[in-house]
């Protein structure tokens, strides 16, 4: 049996080989977690299978997870996660309450999940009572972006923007700087719900630039996307689908280094060529590394979309020394 240094090792492996994409790995080390009777074997193997779309293994993972390790909240909860994507929503509320009674739950966390599910069941006023439970945690602002969509989806349009705009001055009062990346995903998505419901009033150049102002924090909010195509509502008979990657060289040093760093990033675009999909692109770029961007490789599908143009998908950094740029 390895001593607990080694059991911490393979964690941060198995955690890491999960940030890399490579799952048959992480499965592997999960398994080795296992025979050590740790845990986190079970969450680790079932993240790893959902991630290559097979969630009946990862049910199967987690079921033998819960059986062997009852009071693991987290397990139960995952547990619950799949069952609601596999629409198995009794068993996914089975799920939440074991999760609810295991003696180190975070119950924020196990409400804001069974918001989610009762949202799949169309049950709004039963996700409202629950998200009502999820209050001084990190999932605050993503509770509060659900609690948006929610009214807006009730018809309560209204509601929806008065209950942003509270949100919003709150998040104002927040230093910036003392964000992390997940935070600012979540001023994103509020954002991008309150102007999903500017837009359902009737104002569309409002919800355009709120739309702009969400992707400004984070770029891949999806609601923002979807809203800043639909809004410029830009459409052609021969427009495809392009893959950008697009290279580009940051202003700033990071911490620790001499020199700026470069980047790659690639996007998802529907125009009609490369150089339109390229302008479409970099516009979501920050204003202070546009000079530097440039177009490094470009596939185009050979089949005509009939979606409006724009961009659908945005990737993260990658960086390396700027030196190293062709």
């Amino acid at each position: 049996m390895p001593d607990e240094g080694e059991i911490q090792a393979l964690i941060e492996e198995g955690r890491e080989c999960l940030d890399a994409g490579e799952y048959d790995r992480a499965i592997a080390i999960g398994e080795q977690l296992e025979q050590y009777r740790h845990s986190y074997a079970f969450e680790l193997m079932a993240l790893a299978y959902a991630a290559k779309d097979d969630l009946p293994a990862a049910i199967k993972v987690l079921e033998r997870g819960v059986s062997l390790a009852p009071a693991v909240w987290l397990l139960w909860q995952l547990l619950g996660n799949y069952y609601s994507d596999m629409a198995r929503y009794l068993d996914a509320r089975e799920a939440y309450a074991h999760a609810l009674e295991c003696p180190t739950v975070d119950p924020s966390s196990v409400y804001y999940n069974s918001a989610l599910l009762s949202l799949r069941e169309g049950k709004f006023s039963e996700a409202l009572l629950e998200l009502d439970k999820v209050s001084g945690s990190k999932l605050a602002w993503k509770a509060a972006s659900r609690r948006i969509s929610i009214y807006a989806d009730m018809g309560n349009v209204n509601e929806a923007i008065s209950y942003a705009e509270q949100i919003l001055r709150e998040v104002a009062a927040v230093n910036e700087e003392e964000m992390d990346e997940d935070q600012a995903a979540d001023v994103a998505g509020l954002y991008g719900e309150y102007a999903n419901a500017v837009w359902r009033h009737g104002d569309a150049q409002q919800a355009l630039a709120l739309a702009w102002q969400a992707v400004s924090w984070w770029k891949q909010e999806e609601t923002s996307l979807w809203l800043i195509r639909e809004i410029e509502g830009m459409h052609s008979s021969h427009a495809r689908y392009h893959h950008l990657i697009i290279e580009g060289v940051w202003s700033e040093l990071f911490d620790g280094e001499d020199s700026t760093s470069g980047f790659f990033v690639t996007y998802g675009v529907v125009a009609d060529t490369p150089d339109e999909a390229f302008s479409l692109a970099v516009r979501f770029e920050p204003a202070d590394v546009r000079e530097t961007l440039r177009l490094d490789e470009c596939d185009v599908s050979p089949e005509i979309s009939d979606v409006p143009k724009g961009v659908y998908e945005i990737s993260d950094y990658f960086c390396f020394p700027a030196e190293d740029a062709d």
